[in-house]
């Protein structure tokens, strides 16, 4: 897209001032703390531009879980916009800042993670696939108890879309640093067993390879898991066990 051209470029210079005319987070919090016509949407992917900048002069200066904190409301009004450019450019954002800034973004994604999980289910493609990988790129750079609790309260969605989230994102938390102890990983158990007998064969084959993180991080709770299933359902989940490296 444009925003891969040189800084040298013309065209380029327009938007990047753009971005730069936000000098703070709490002036980026005002732009996103709505979606009506008093603040622009070309404004609105400005600032969302703009955050890489402002976080890391935040990290530097000490104040990037004040400014996590104050984000994460105005954040999540933007992700329920349905305007795919504003959506599409903040997940982008989203997951350059997961790279850039790992586990501290970890207050951020319990906030985020409803509003990402429910564009999971929305038909235009520039929204829900980026909220995808907006979601995926979270939930593996900052796992925490938070997102883990809105991943768990979220199985039983009507959209088999978001159930199918739900699936991935429990097989990419076992497979981060997130700590799992024992009521946490019987909770996981019990979350994927509801997911691998779930009514559509996306959820289900999606939960099957989320059973082999769980597996590795928990052999006792995954084990479990298979005797509480129909026979078809155990089959499945033997034919996604990956190939031994």
């Amino acid at each position: 897209g444009w925003y891969c051209r040189s800084r040298t470029s013309g065209l380029a210079a327009p938007r990047a001032s753009a971005a730069a005319a936000f000098g703070s987070v709490a002036s980026v919090c005002e732009m996103l703390g709505g979606v009506g016509e008093d603040r622009p949407w070309e404004k609105r992917v400005a600032a969302i531009k703009s955050l890489p900048r402002l976080l890391t002069e935040g990290a530097a200066a000490g104040s990037l879980d004040a400014n996590l904190k104050a984000l994460g409301k105005p954040l999540a009004t933007q992700l329920a916009d349905l305007r795919s450019s504003v959506v599409s450019t903040l997940c982008t954002t989203l997951c350059t800042l997961a790279a850039e800034r790992g586990d501290a973004l970890a207050p951020l994604v319990p906030v985020l993670l409803p509003a990402l999980l429910r564009n999971h289910c929305v038909s235009k493609a520039p929204i829900s696939k980026p909220s995808v990988q907006a979601a995926g790129a979270l939930v593996a750079a900052a796992p925490s108890e938070g997102a883990s609790a809105v991943l768990l309260a979220t199985v039983g969605s009507p959209h088999h879309q978001t159930r199918r989230g739900v699936a991935s994102l429990l097989g990419a938390a076992c497979a981060s640093a997130l700590e799992l102890p024992p009521p946490q990983a019987a909770a996981f158990a019990s979350a994927i067993r509801a997911l691998v007998c779930d009514t559509d064969a996306t959820v289900r084959a999606t939960a099957a390879s989320a059973y082999w993180e769980l597996h590795r991080r928990s052999v006792a709770d995954a084990d479990a898991i298979l005797p509480q299933v129909q026979p078809p359902q155990q089959k499945l989940i033997q034919r996604s066990k990956p190939a031994a490296k």
